[in-house]
């Protein structure tokens, strides 16, 4: 059992009595419904999209990323016909590139820069509505390396301003955007350019991003955004049609009776 999403289970509240739920009572209680954990987003490290977002930039916006929704494909929001959220996210944390837990969202104001590795997979725990969407909840079957095989993970943000990162080997220099040096945008992949500038790889470094939502992708931007553990039920959603409506139908009623007593007695 995932220690990190056993936590996470236990943060729903069921019942009238507030008792927290572990995730064998999770299959009983709510068996319509697949919580996951994932690499939301790596710090430190450029994506392909030549996207650099730094560990403190992270960090100053993180508690923005639960309660965000969870789409396919990154299609959402007004005036998008086949868009779907097919759940909510609901926690974060922190891991080291092996994958051994640095921090959660409970004492990650606690580390000093020292104890934080220099390459951050940010992971990110989802609630997926399994029932509502059999066919995402398909995908998410399996062994882990299957549902890699088949899903990833994707980020959507919105940022206020970006600077310029430029690396060489494994330095990277941080320029900050203003009007000395804003012709440097041409050259960003992102908007067109080659993604190399005098022999640096140039790319963007978004400042204080605003988390917006989690997509599951066939192929995102970062590769170490996969999808590590999932716990669901193995119940599955059976619809059954009964003949109670043509029993009622057949039956004659007395409605004047009925109402006489419902008033009367």
């Amino acid at each position: 059992m995932d220690p990190i999403l056993q936590r996470i289970s236990q943060k729903f509240k069921l019942h009238e009595s507030q008792a927290a739920i572990d995730a064998s009572r999770l299959k009983d209680i709510n068996p319509d419904i697949i919580l996951f954990r994932a690499t939301y987003v790596t710090a430190n490290v450029p994506n392909k999209n030549d996207d650099l977002f730094l560990l403190d930039e992270i960090i100053s916006t993180i508690e923005s990323l639960p309660y965000k929704p969870i789409d396919l494909e990154h299609k959402h929001g007004e005036g998008v016909p086949d868009g779907q959220i097919v759940g909510v996210t609901l926690d974060f944390g922190f891991m080291d590139k092996e994958g051994n837990e640095v921090a959660t969202s409970d004492n990650y104001t606690q580390l000093t820069s020292e104890q934080w590795p220099p390459v951050v997979d940010v992971w990110v725990a989802g609630l997926i509505w399994a029932w509502m969407y059999p066919s995402v909840a398909d995908m998410l079957t399996g062994t882990e390396a299957a549902i890699a095989s088949r899903v990833g993970v994707s980020l959507h943000c919105w940022f206020p301003s970006f600077d310029y990162g430029l690396i060489r080997d494994t330095k990277i220099k941080i320029i900050k955007r203003d009007e000395c040096t804003a012709f440097l945008d041409r050259h960003l992949k992102v908007y067109g350019g080659s993604g190399w500038y005098e022999g640096y790889r140039i790319v963007r470094v978004p400042r204080r991003p605003l988390w917006g939502s989690c997509a599951l992708v066939k192929r995102g931007a970062n590769p170490r955004s996969t999808i590590h553990q999932v716990i669901s039920s193995d119940q599955t959603y059976v619809g059954k049609e009964d003949n109670l409506g043509q029993q009622v139908a057949n039956t004659p009623v007395d409605v004047t009776s009925i109402v006489k007593t419902l008033v009367f007695n």
